[in-house]
């Protein structure tokens, strides 16, 4: 008999069981004070809790590197307002016998996988827990204090612990710095007749967090139920309920996967590694010498007491930027050719290579800078790559709803094809690559079709024409059957501009700024003429839809931000000009030219009009005291973002405004999909927005495994766009490549692993 089976075989003992319950008796119920209340807390002993929602702490042993660390105790507190304290070996029971209940933590990700590892022996309780992850009854207050937060003014999405969140929303003071909090290792292993001998500190640090938790959950749900409340009508039907409030509990989702992801790290070929790495250094010497012998040798940082380069992490010299600015500003103010370049905090002009790249042609210098700074961002790959395998770190959620990566960022690799042929799989695996197809597109033509009742851009995915081919078409002035007599080059190349029009407009890209973008993200020359011209054209000819949803909206912003008629507004600042005078007075910043500052009888006019047509409480004291700055600014003049999956971003931007909606529809359709393919038992190794990167057993029936991770991607995305039909690409092979077509087949035409030996 195992020794699970003689703890319950005691419990079902009536003499045993109540000798047990008497021997904790003397400490149980223990009394804790949390604020100013005094809570009650008890040992579970098997009965049935009445309350909806649980919030649920774990305590462990100390976490050593990667690995999660073992469970000494966990605690409950429900809406009830009954507190307990579970004995591991009871877990798995308060498990099955709750898991029609909702469930809080602060952490919900740690505590998600700590019970994961604890119900290893008891597959009912693990197969609840995970039901109760899945169905989106398992939230999270530190991730719903960051959407909450995001709501309100768009503030960065930065984990806060629970001791500064219950102050915050509850006024509650917890101490983080209790001794007990770093020994529940002595804990491990200690039998519930044990516990009597406890010291209470043990009991009375792990009671508080439940409590907190708590509270926290319910004033954060009221706070997100205020934010979401004028917007319910906009929402996918049932949204709030499938994915939690502003979509917390979806994202707790994401986040159990991604944290899997980066503890279970990716295979990397590291001799191949260190050979692109040699490569690389060489480039980087070269152009560093030639871009010493164009702008002197004080454009890199040396020691002054050896005059030896000083060096970044990644081993390469550190630039002297205030000089690089300078010249790069001394190069854009002589040019003929007008060059506008954006400035930094510092009062001087970018040296981002994502600008100048475009004018390498205007100066040596410039060319011989991006070379340099495009091969030396490269080695920052290299940095940490000392082992086979890599373990890198995902944030789960940034402002635009989707997910960033670090050390190494696999979603920003080099577009070098080498990069990412570098991700292998491990021996006995194939790595499969799938992404879903243009996907945006479907979520943007999705919030369209929703808002507007029409969408040109639905209706073609529905007949299932490509829009980039369609779009290409149009731009040339043919139909896409004539489009599709060109060679496969022509073809290739006008779909190439066709993607850098239908991504950056309807991401409220101006034509100046579509030239640049063009060139950025595909390698696409466009003249501002073309620009204005395509973009002209996608929004009146060629998705029609998008003329109203790229409405200029900053006159209805001010009425709502102000509360007053949008009439009244109108007439105090008639025309765009008029809003972006009073838009840089609030702000504090002039972005006209240098040289002109604001007349003081203009800006005592803005603050004047201001004032007359507000009728915000919250906003009268700061009209009043006219002190300019950013974030009032944006209370004044911004709109909010919302996603129909009941996200909101506050007070954002013309483009944020435009871009939020389908981009961040699109991420939270990849954070249900990774889900429910981890929910299927594979392995996601990597993730990169669209894209996930699955390990596939060597010997699977693949287009059986293939097809069937096809359709837990369609159906998850299905949830977000119920009217455009969605389609996924996959490719399997040995490692992650990118610049080949097609999958090989064997002669009964199934899937066969592609493999290319690396030169």
């Amino acid at each position: 008999m195992t020794k699970v089976q003689h703890i319950n075989e005691a419990f079902s003992r009536t003499d045993s069981h109540r000798a047990f319950r008497d021997d904790l008796n003397s400490i149980f119920p223990l009394s804790v004070d949390v604020g100013r209340r005094t809570y009650q807390f008890d040992v579970w002993r098997g009965q049935q809790l009445p309350d909806r929602l649980l919030a649920f702490d774990t305590e462990t042993e100390l976490i050593r590197e990667r690995n999660i660390p073992r469970l000494a105790l966990a605690t409950v507190y429900g809406d009830e307002g009954g507190g307990y304290l579970i004995h591991p070996e009871d877990l798995h029971r308060f498990v099955q016998q709750h898991a029609q209940a909702y469930w809080c933590c602060h952490n919900a990700v740690f505590d998600f996988w700590v019970t994961v590892r604890h119900l290893e022996s008891f597959p009912s309780a693990l197969e609840s827990w995970w039901e109760i992850a899945g169905d989106g009854r398992l939230c999270c207050t530190m991730l719903l204090d960051q959407l909450i937060r995001l709501a309100r003014i768009d503030a960065e999405p930065i984990p806060r612990g629970l001791d500064v969140v219950a102050h915050e929303y509850c006024g509650l003071k917890l101490n983080k710095n209790d001794p007990y909090r770093l020994r529940y290792g002595e804990l491990i292993d200690l039998s519930l007749d044990a516990w009597r001998s406890v010291d209470q500190g043990f009991w009375r640090y792990a009671c508080a967090d439940p409590v907190a938790t708590l509270r926290v959950c319910m004033e954060q749900v009221r706070a997100a139920e205020k934010l979401i409340q004028p917007y319910l009508g906009r929402l996918l039907p049932n949204a709030l309920r499938r994915f939690g409030p502003l979509t917390a509990c979806l994202q707790v989702q994401g986040a159990i996967v991604l944290d899997h992801v980066s503890r279970k790290g990716v295979c990397v070929d590291l001799k191949v590694a260190r050979r692109l790495n040699q490569e690389i250094e060489k480039l980087v010497h070269r152009h560093m010498h030639e871009l010493e012998s164009l702008g002197g040798t004080e454009v890199f940082q040396r020691s002054r007491r050896t005059n030896e380069y000083i060096l970044t992490p990644s081993g390469v010299p550190r630039r002297n930027a205030k000089l690089i600015k300078r010249r790069l500003q001394g190069i854009a103010m002589s040019s003929a050719e007008p060059v506008r370049p954006p400035k930094n905090k510092d009062g001087l002009v970018t040296d981002a290579v994502s600008f100048w790249g475009q004018y390498r042609h205007l100066d040596p210098f410039i060319g011989a800078y991006v070379d340099f700074s495009s091969q030396a961002k490269l080695m920052q790959f290299f940095a940490r790559l000392n082992d086979t395998r890599i373990y890198p770190q995902y944030r789960p959620l940034v402002r635009t709803g989707r997910t960033s990566c670090s050390k190494p960022n696999l979603q920003q690799l080099p577009r070098d094809s080498r990069f990412r042929e570098l991700i292998v799989a491990p021996p006995g695996s194939w790595l499969l690559q799938i992404d879903f197809s243009v996907l945006e597109l479907r979520t943007l033509a999705q919030v369209c079709l929703r808002q507007f009742g029409r969408s040109a851009l639905a209706d073609l995915f529905r007949r299932g024409v490509d829009p980039h081919r369609y779009t290409a078409a149009l731009l040339l002035g043919q139909t896409l059957g004539e489009f599709e007599q060109l060679p496969n080059s022509e073809q290739k190349t006008h779909r190439q501009r066709a993607k850098a029009v239908n991504f950056g407009v309807p991401g409220g890209l101006g034509a100046e700024s579509l030239v640049t973008y063009a060139k950025q993200a595909f390698d696409v020359q466009l003249t501002l003429k073309e620009a204005r011209k395509f973009r002209r054209r996608l929004i009146t000819e060629i998705y029609p839809e998008l003329k109203a949803y790229l409405r200029d909206r900053s006159l209805a912003d001010l009425a709502a931000n102000l509360r007053c008629p949008v009439a009244a507004a109108r007439q105090a600042f008639r025309g765009r000009r008029r809003i972006e005078i009073a838009t840089a007075v609030v702000s504090g910043i002039n972005t006209a030219t240098d040289d002109q500052e604001f007349d003081q009888e203009l800006v005592g006019h803005v603050w004047s009009e201001l004032a007359r047509l507000n009728r915000d409480l919250g906003l009268r004291a700061e009209l009043d005291s006219r002190r300019p700055g950013v974030d009032l600014m944006r209370k004044v003049f911004f709109g909010h973002a919302l996603t129909v999956s009941g996200r909101l971003r506050g007070h954002v931007g013309f483009s944020q405004q435009v871009n939020t909606p389908f981009q961040s529809l699109a991420a939270d359709g990849n954070k249900l999909a990774l889900f429910r393919v981890m929910r299927r038992g594979y392995q996601v190794c990597g993730f990169i927005h669209d894209e996930m990167l699955v390990l596939i057993p060597d010997g699977a029936d693949y287009d059986k495994v293939i097809a069937r991770i096809a359709e837990d991607l369609s159906d998850a995305m299905k949830e977000f766009t119920p009217d455009i039909p969605v389609e996924a690409t996959s490719f399997l092979a040995d490692r992650w490549y990118k610049d080949v077509d097609e999958q090989p087949r064997d002669s009964r035409g199934r899937t066969r692993p592609f493999q290319w030996r690396v030169r």
